[in-house]
């Protein structure tokens, strides 16, 4: 969903993974490479051992950014590793669900030593892309871009339609399983809001 809207906003995403010093089953990693594969830089990073933060630091300077996610990923906390001094609130992981817990009210523009900007903004638990029309939401999945004009029908949902080739490469491995679950979530969301 965040990528949607990037994509539909014209902001450059970048991909950023916390907290991977809980990551014990090295997901974090192969979700990086898929992304990476995709064209997004993404980053891995922990505030626990300093993991990425040099990387993360890279990629604010002289932009202007926005951290956004859901509740509880660090981004307050990523901000505090990136600028010491900012003292932004923060909060422990919980120990009943694991997650963390949202502790930033309000949207805050920082300006950062590094140059430009850092917004932080409260945790978001479900995402609206109401903004981007039905027919165009394909087009913010960079995987399917290049296919879309090898479906068999011209106006071709990829949902349930014969021979369509966005499917085909779900089959064969060559379009991310996830990815295209994610789609068809978005895409009955709009038919069915």
């Amino acid at each position: 969903r965040y990528l949607v809207a990037a994509h539909a906003g014209g902001i450059r995403p970048v991909v950023c993974i916390n907290k991977i010093d809980l990551d014990t089953e090295n997901r974090a990693a192969k979700a990086a490479h898929m992304y990476r594969a995709l064209g997004y830089p993404a980053l891995l990073t922990s505030t626990q051992n300093r993991t990425g933060i040099d990387e993360l630091r890279d990629v604010l300077r002289d932009r202007e950014s926005v951290l956004a996610g859901q509740s509880g990923v660090g981004k307050s906390s990523l901000l505090n590793a990136v600028q010491p001094g900012l003292n932004l609130r923060t909060g422990d992981v919980s120990q009943t669900t694991s997650k963390g817990r949202n502790t930033t009210p309000t949207a805050r523009l920082l300006k950062l030593d590094v140059g430009g900007y850092g917004v932080d903004t409260p945790g978001i638990r479900s995402y609206e892309i109401a903004e981007v029309p039905i027919h165009e939401l394909e087009m913010h999945f960079v995987e399917f871009v290049d296919r879309l004009a090898n479906c068999k029908f011209p106006d071709c949902t990829h949902v349930h339609e014969d021979n369509c080739a966005i499917q085909r490469a779900v089959d064969a491995g060559e379009i991310n399983r996830a990815r295209y679950d994610s789609y068809v979530r978005m895409f009955s969301e709009y038919e069915n809001p």
